[in-house]
């Protein structure tokens, strides 16, 4: 029964049977980018009891739900639960107990993506016999949040929001680099107030270049 657990770059939590993130209270979950969280057997119940209040965020890393022998491996309805993803994904066994839950909690909004307002994708070939489940920002960034590129040049797009006048162009200030702190040197401003969709960026090996986290964008 987490009361606030975070798991960050590098650091794995292994639960060998279930984790309850908010039993009978209020309980926190955030994976960040690099953290990985596996549940060996049984399931992860976020909301566990009617006055459970759960939360799972995912800011990058992994959630996997291994389930041992169970069909299913989730529980958000015993009490209120929800996952949201900002990055990183969560894998389960491809059943069709998990691909039908799965379903109903995203048309019940019980699994989201960036507060609601981006889009969700359940693969199932990915990995086999298992559901990857991840969440695209609502600008559809290339490569996505926690995507691969190969070193050398690069090109990053996305697409634009609707304007809030029709017929206006819509601006975007461009940052990139190693840091979270956009605007610094080492994640400078490259593009300024333009109506674009796409640039062209040179990446290093071996190196991760970051954005800010939900809160520092929320800020």
């Amino acid at each position: 029964n987490a009361g606030r657990l975070e798991v960050y770059d590098g650091g794995v939590l292994n639960c060998m049977q279930r984790i309850y993130v908010g039993y009978n209270g209020e309980g926190h979950l955030t994976v960040y980018e690099g953290g990985t969280v596996n549940i060996h057997a049984q399931l992860l119940g976020v909301g566990r009891k009617a006055t459970g209040v759960g939360t799972v965020k995912l800011e990058g890393g992994s959630l996997n739900l291994l389930e041992g022998s169970d069909p299913t491996g989730l529980d958000l309805y015993s009490g209120t639960g929800s996952i949201d993803f900002w990055g990183g994904t969560l894998t389960l066994r491809g059943t069709p107990q998990n691909r039908d839950y799965l379903t109903r909690a995203i048309g019940d909004r019980k699994i989201k993506a960036y507060d609601g307002v981006g889009q969700l994708i359940v693969d199932p070939n990915e990995t086999p016999n298992r559901l990857t489940v991840r969440g695209v920002h609502p600008l559809k960034p290339n490569p996505r949040d926690d995507g691969l590129s190969s070193a050398g040049d690069v090109q990053l797009s996305w697409v634009l929001p609707d304007p809030c006048q029709p017929g206006t162009p819509v601006t975007v200030d461009v940052y990139f680099g190693t840091s979270p702190d956009i605007g610094s040197a080492e994640s400078p401003k490259i593009i300024s107030k333009q109506n674009v969709t796409s640039v062209v960026v040179r990446a290093e090996p071996c190196l991760l270049y970051t954005s800010p986290s939900p809160r520092d964008r929320q800020k």
